[in-house]
């Protein structure tokens, strides 16, 4: 809940000192959208099951306040949408006002990841979903119960990517 709590601070930080600049977000920053499930499996280049396995600081961008961007790496449990011989992805993770990691090494969870300037990225603020004893809390995405069991979620991405 903490990292929910964090993440949706950092977001709407980020929003409000776009508009208030008036640049809008920067490139390296995913804008977190609360979006319909359907709306996610079309969107999103991997829907995988992964650990987050590695983690990097990558760079600082300087625009309207000091961001850090990570490089984290995914091994890759199970492939929903993709290339399913996929067993490791590097992705640009959240951007993070501080020194620490916006995600943590050892989190397993759903990811819905899009490609943008050549590195993939999590989709919006529903695109990580931690998975604690096969139950996970897909809260930034519209019409979806607020905690349910893996596979039902899993058994409604594959209905969508079967239309």
């Amino acid at each position: 809940m903490e990292r929910d709590e964090k993440s949706l601070r950092i977001s709407l930080l980020c929003l409000i000192s776009a508009v208030v600049i008036g640049t809008g977000p920067s490139p390296a920053f995913t804008f977190p959208a609360i979006r319909p499930l359907s709306e996610m499996v079309q969107k999103a280049e991997f829907i995988v099951i992964g650990e987050i396995v590695k983690m990097e600081k990558i760079g600082m961008t300087f625009s309207g306040g000091k961001v850090a961007e990570y490089r984290a790496t995914i091994e890759v449990e199970r492939t929903i949408k993709g290339d399913p011989s996929t067993k490791t992805l590097q992705i640009a993770a959240a951007l993070d006002f501080s020194d620490s990691p916006p995600i943590a090494v050892g989190q397993r969870s759903v990811y819905f990841l899009y490609s943008s300037e050549g590195r993939l990225r999590i989709l919006g603020m529903g695109g990580e979903i931690p998975i604690t004893d096969d139950i996970i809390k897909p809260r930034w995405i519209t019409g979806e119960p607020k905690e349910q069991e893996l596979d039902e979620f899993l058994d409604r991405i594959r209905g969508y990517l079967a239309k």
